[in-house]
């Protein structure tokens, strides 16, 4: 082939439509990029960061001597809850004291205690910290001075009558929120002239660069975004050149082979008579170009060429011949006849809830719409199994990770039951609202490739420039049931958590456990409209090690302990002894999985190997660790 056939190609495929396309794709990913930072800084900035607080430090007077001091240096701020500290955040507090003139000499050591109190006075946190006044008196300290006096006088460097005291760097309100603190010295021998409380919240590096530097965060965040995004659509527009280029579409696949499939051999020779036509033609009208009535009839002929060239390739490209369709296309039985004789569609995506079957009648192979009447197979019905386990799993290990060391253990079952019951309620739901509706049974279609499940990327291309757009759901309902099943949780997880909340958790909630199954359920839903298709063959094995590697995981948290001491704390401790029933369970689900996908009763008798993971691991941990392994 020609470069100049190549760019001829090109040309017809690489149209206005195409390049309009693109550049709509370019826009999407600009607004994506341009939201995506906005929306990180949402979720990970708390409301509040960093805070200057002031503090008024002031004694208290004696009721009979009214030059007495009978308290402290005491300051006490008020604040409206949750503006200086958010919920769940952990911050570093850092208390700054300058001292006048005479206490700069003080060389006692003395204590310093901040008190966080609710509304009513009660304390929820209570620090301490002794501090020892320390003065330079080097002849190096006194030249620094002297030199960088200038920069001591702007501020950027403190003396001896400032001191910086660290309180805690782990302060975080989770349960009650405070609305005012104390800060008391101990010491009535001490003036100062005035003193700060610095709060400052302890995140990442991330989120601490995106505080810090809004804007270059900001920037660099939108670029990678878009970076990511222009790269897919790059891919996905190199992609649809390369499977239209001559030499691709001429190694087609097999659901693209049109002649073969809708004309063979009867459109070999209607090419065949074509050319032989226009040879004839051309023999018989050599040498008569000037006779008027000859050049009016050569033309005539070539007309009807022409006309029969264009009617055979429409015919090709469209599939009519033997009503086959190219790839996924079907035909949808528009009318019904007893006779046979059925009236159908063009090719065309079938409607949700069937998929194109091929059948023989009295005219040739059909290839039409059928609906999906099979029974569910048990293999299906696992990994639908498997899809609504992985919301729960979820739910609940945000639960358990967000959930407070005083908390009750009463209120913490209740709501892992909670997720359980939301759960449950969804399946129920989605269930109910598929075909057929009403019951807990399910249709399916059959399937046997990994590309059913992305039909777009395998749509049908006719003859280098045109596609047949037939993408829907052919593993129906493998495909469609997970985001049914999605959405209710949603529904049920805003209306039990609430009620949860409301109700028997009304003091002691946090609601960063359900802030984060409500961004987690999106999340999951992506995952699926992704890697649906390999998971489904997969999703066995993705559980097994999964289910093996956070036992090692759980074990290993619990430090070196003796194989007796951990053996005992695991029976002991009902959270430990749960975690560990709920990892065999799912090994013991991944097995069955294998077993029934290899349809081999045999691979059943693993499961009495379940608890070989965790015994292994008690078994062998002594030997592990390091004190244990003699190096030679």
């Amino acid at each position: 082939m020609s470069l100049m056939d190549v760019v001829q190609h090109y040309s017809r495929v690489f149209t206005w439509s195409s390049f309009l396309k693109m550049l709509l794709h370019t826009i999407v990913a600009s607004c994506f990029a341009t939201m995506i930072p906005l929306f990180l800084r949402w979720m990970y900035l708390p409301t509040s960061v960093d805070h200057k607080l002031p503090l008024n430090m002031a004694f208290k007077t004696c009721t009979g001597d009214l030059h007495g001091v009978c308290s402290f240096p005491t300051a006490t701020r008020r604040y409206p809850p949750d503006t200086i500290f958010a919920e769940g955040v952990t911050y570093d507090l850092m208390l700054e004291l300058h001292f006048d003139g005479q206490t700069a000499d003080f060389s006692e050591f003395f204590q310093v205690a901040v008190r966080f109190q609710d509304s009513d006075g009660t304390n929820l946190h209570e620090y301490t910290k002794i501090v020892y006044p320390f003065k330079p008196r080097g002849i190096f300290s006194k030249v620094f001075k002297l030199f960088f006096y200038p920069l001591y006088f702007v501020g950027m460097f403190d003396d001896s009558r400032t001191a910086h005291v660290p309180i805690t760097s782990g302060h975080a309100e989770l349960d009650e929120l405070s609305s005012q603190f104390v800060v008391e010295v101990q010491n009535r021998a001490i003036v100062l002239e005035f003193a700060n409380l610095y709060v400052s919240a302890n995140f990442g590096l991330i989120p601490r660069m995106m505080y810090s530097w809004p804007i270059s965060s900001y920037l660099a965040l939108y670029l990678i975004c878009f970076g990511l995004y222009f790269t897919n659509i790059a891919f996905f527009h190199g992609l649809g050149l390369l499977f239209s280029s001559p030499e691709g579409t001429a190694k087609r696949r097999p659901e693209q082979r049109l002649e073969d499939d809708a004309l063979g051999t009867e459109a070999e020779h209607m090419k065949a008579r074509i050319r032989r036509n226009s040879e004839m033609i051309e023999e018989r009208t050599k040498g008569r170009a000037g006779i008027r009535g000859l050049r009016k009839m050569n033309t005539f002929n070539g007309d009807i060429m022409i006309v029969r060239a264009i009617s055979f390739w429409v015919i090709l490209s469209t599939g009519c011949a033997n009503q086959i369709c190219p790839g996924f296309c079907g035909k949808v039985i528009l009318e019904r006849h007893d006779n046979g004789t059925n009236i159908l569609s063009e090719c065309q995506a079938c409607p949700w809830g069937s998929r194109v079957q091929m059948s023989f009648t009295d005219t040739g192979r059909v290839t039409t719409c059928e609906p999906c009447t099979e029974e569910l197979p048990l293999y299906d019905w696992l990994f639908l199994l498997f899809v609504a386990l992985v919301p729960t799993i979820t739910n609940s290990f945000f639960v358990r990770y967000y959930a407070l060391s005083t908390s009750q253990h009463k209120n913490e079952f209740l709501e892992h039951f909670c997720c359980l019951l939301e759960s449950f309620v969804a399946a129920c739901a989605a269930l109910l609202v598929m075909e057929p509706r009403g019951s807990l049974r399910l249709y399916s279609c059959s399937k046997s490739l990994l590309r059913e499940w992305y039909p777009a990327l395998h749509n049908p291309q006719i003859f280098f420039g045109r596609k047949l757009h037939c993408s829907y759901e052919l593993v129906y309902p493998l495909y469609s049931l997970p985001f049914v099943y999605l959405l209710f949780c949603l529904i049920t997880l805003l209306v039990f958590r609430t009620i949860l909340y409301s109700t028997i958790r009304r003091k002691d909630r946090s609601r960063r456990a359900y802030y984060a199954a409500l961004y987690a359920i999106p999340l999951i839903a992506l995952g699926h409209a992704l890697l649906a298709g390999l998971l489904y063959y997969l999703f066995a094995y993705v559980l097994m090690l999964w289910s093996m590697a956070s036992n090692a995981v759980h074990l290993a948290l619990e430090g070196n302990k003796p194989m007796r001491v951990l053996f005992n704390d695991l029976l002991r401790c009902g959270k430990h002894l749960t975690f560990l029933i709920v990892n065999m369970c799912l090994l013991a689900f991944a097995i069955v999985t294998i077993a029934v996908e290899r349809a081999d009763g045999w691979s059943l008798l693993l499961i009495a190997l379940i608890p070989m993971p965790a015994s292994f691991y008690l078994l062998t941990s002594s030997l592990s660790h390091p004190s244990a392994l003699a190096l030679t």
